[in-house]
């Protein structure tokens, strides 16, 4: 019998996906920065200059918290209690988030960016502008204040590491890991604390942090199984 031409090798299909993150992580990045001034403008328009009140500010600041210490360790207790997977999931965990805060934190300290609300008095011009005036260039091993930390967002890096792995594990809830992983992100962008950008790519940060402990881990980084 003739082997089916279609079939795609294993590794070809894993080159595959990191091509497709690659390339999306590029387009991503590059479309969100050059709207970034429109989308906070247009935040502010919707949202006012300060935090979100009411319902809403109840909703991102419960997003937020999700990469926090306390939910990270009572989610690991109940794995390790209930999960006989336990001894590879946890260890996965806990180094998917080490190494994506390790990358963010690299990125907050030797790229300048300002946080919006930096600039958040100039939004009316920055609503006419082709980009924001938040970067400040590039400047390793100068200490600097949190205001001008701005990229990448480490919540969103965080929260990335830490769901994108249980969604590889628990694939049929990984919509509800990964929704909650993007809510964070979002909930950053809606307190203006972070340019979309920098969300954008700390949620890739943390999810490429999943994906290369999976692959250490042998663990498969397919959702479609």
């Amino acid at each position: 019998m003739l082997e089916d031409a279609s079939a795609t090798p294993p590794h070809t299909r894993e080159w595959l996906r990191v091509g497709v993150f690659l390339a999306t992580g590029i387009a991503g990045f590059f479309l969100l920065t050059r709207f970034d001034a429109d989308l906070m403008y247009w935040r502010q328009v919707l949202l006012g200059g300060d935090k979100p009140d009411g319902f809403i500010r109840q909703i991102t600041v419960s997003l937020r918290q999700i990469p926090t210490v306390l939910p990270i360790v009572v989610t690991l207790i109940v794995i390790a209690s209930y999960d006989s997977r336990r001894k590879q999931i946890i260890p996965l965990v806990l180094s998917s988030i080490l190494i994506s805060q390790v990358i963010s934190n690299a990125g907050k300290w030797t790229i300048h960016r300002d946080r919006p609300a930096a600039v958040v008095e100039e939004l009316e011009e920055l609503a006419s502008l082709e980009a924001d005036p938040s970067w400040q260039g590039w400047s390793p091993g100068i200490r600097r204040g949190s205001t001008t930390q701005s990229f990448p967002s480490g919540h969103s890096s965080a929260a990335f590491a830490f769901l994108a792995p249980l969604a590889m594990f628990y694939r049929k809830i990984s919509w509800m890991f990964l929704g909650l992983a993007a809510g964070c992100a979002v909930s950053r962008y809606l307190d203006a604390v972070h340019w979309a950008s920098d969300c954008f790519v700390g949620g890739m940060i943390g999810y490429a942090s999943a994906y290369l402990m999976c692959r250490a881990f042998k663990v498969s980084t397919s959702l479609a199984n």
